[in-house]
């Protein structure tokens, strides 16, 4: 402020005694170096902060998009899991055929077709015999294609090195979801269950397998979180042969099998036991 009232001093100083063209010509220098101390922003610089945070919008907007989305498919999923569960349940709480499972829906949990997050309509098929209900969502799909997707990433991570040196030049051996966190066959699920993960892969309400058998590699995967299930319970699974080349998997089919148990040093763990496994 003092460095302007200086120069405008000087300016007025200098045209004294030249006449009017003279005073205006001095009360526009003083104009002038007023507004030099608060100049505006250019246009090249509007136009640069305008591109980067067009920039920015471009890589955190799909990021936030497909962050909701995954979010929405795994409440979904899960959502799904626990209704056909605990309907499972009631039946053979109270023995009864009386209830279906869309009015057992609709009294416990309201109208199906508003439960999905995204919108997705659900539909169902209902084996009153056996007590099993599949419920598919018309966004997120049906168990089945949920089987495929986490078998394929299994597929995937099984030719990381750690992976391909753990079943390098053996004959028979098994990866199991649940095994703790340990050595050997341990750390290896640890891995496999922080890698899924990763991926988008609902690891905390299914549970699968790897195994090793005569050259050939399996992988079964069931939508049962198998650490909550008895010894000997019967479960759905599926099982898909993987190609150790180049990850792939192939003759996907569908199946029961029932719970076993295996244990590592002093863990003890629930297991698929493959052995029982048997195509529908």
């Amino acid at each position: 402020m003092e460095r302007n009232r200086t120069t405008e001093k000087t300016i007025m100083e200098k045209v004294q005694g030249r006449g009017v063209k003279g005073v205006l010509r001095a009360r526009a220098g003083v104009i002038r170096a007023r507004k030099g101390g608060s100049r505006g922003f250019t246009l090249v610089e509007v136009i640069v902060v305008l591109v980067i945070l067009a920039i920015l919008a471009a890589i955190l907007i799909p990021t936030y998009v497909n962050y909701i989305a995954e979010a929405n498919e795994r409440v979904c999923k899960l959502d799904r899991s626990n209704i056909t569960r605990y309907y499972q349940l009631y039946l053979q709480t109270y023995d009864t055929d009386d209830v279906g499972f869309e009015e057992y829906v609709m009294e416990n949990y309201g109208d199906m077709d508003e439960m999905c997050p995204s919108g997705g309509k659900y539909s169902y098929t209902e084996d009153k015999e056996n007590g099993e209900v599949i419920v598919t969502c018309s966004v997120h799909g049906s168990p089945e294609d949920s089987a495929e997707k986490s078998m394929a990433a299994i597929g995937k991570n099984l030719l990381k090195q750690t992976f391909v040196n753990y079943f390098a030049g053996k004959d028979t051996r098994e990866i199991n979801s649940e095994a703790p966190k340990a050595d050997g066959i341990s750390g290896m699920a640890v891995a496999m269950n922080d890698l899924l993960k990763e991926q988008g892969i609902d690891t905390d309400n299914s549970s699968w397998k790897v195994e090793l058998k005569d050259g050939r590699t399996y992988i079964y995967w069931t939508g049962t979180k198998i650490s909550n299930s008895k010894v000997n319970d019967e479960i759905a699974v599926s099982r898909c042969e993987v190609n150790m080349t180049d990850g792939s998997i192939s003759n996907l089919v569908s199946g029961t099998t029932v719970v076993g148990s295996q244990k590592t040093g002093s863990a003890e763990y629930n297991v698929i036991d493959s052995a029982s496994f048997k195509t529908n």
